[in-house]
């Protein structure tokens, strides 16, 4: 006996892992999820995990996910997409940041993302491969008509020698 079902274009894409290269990426946001540091030096300081999808070129439809700190000396990543969302000045008042965590805040709103070389993941194992360097680095406003652009399968500064 088999089991027959109708296949999405979006589940038919799927398959395979392809990591995002270094680039801009036009990104809707399409979950936030509330969680607590697991980590040694911040057990139970408050997350958030943001999933988004790319929205056109080369790598359209993938997912990009990143985790933003929400505690003092470790905002920059929420931050960043505060700005990017043009709401850091509504959630700065009087030097007292009050960072939205209600997933409707930031569900379905555009931003562009930005990956790039994070220099201790390849100090750290730098024979290791290229793309394991890769992560979202920033974010910027995203401006009607704006698309990803890419810098290619292993990114610009990626495909400096990594040979001795």
């Amino acid at each position: 006996m088999t089991i027959k079902v109708n296949v999405s274009e979006q589940e038919n894409k799927s398959g395979d892992f392809v990591p995002l290269p270094s680039g801009k990426y036009h990104c809707v946001i399409t979950e936030v999820e509330s969680a607590e540091s697991q980590s040694d030096a911040n057990p139970g300081k408050p997350l958030l995990k943001f999933r988004a999808v790319v929205q056109d070129g080369e790598y359209a439809d993938k997912l990009m996910t990143w985790t933003a700190c929400c505690w003092s000396g470790a905002l920059y990543t929420i931050i960043g997409v505060l700005k990017a969302l043009g709401e850091y000045e509504n959630a700065n008042k009087g030097g007292n940041l009050s960072i939205p965590d209600a997933p409707e805040f930031y569900v379905t709103r555009h931003l562009m993302v930005r990956r790039g070389i994070n220099k201790k993941a390849k100090e750290k194992d730098p024979e290791g491969d290229p793309m394991d360097w890769i992560e979202v680095r920033g974010f910027e406003p995203w401006k009607e008509g704006q698309t990803s652009a890419a810098k290619g399968t292993l990114g610009k500064a990626a495909t400096t020698s990594v040979l001795p």
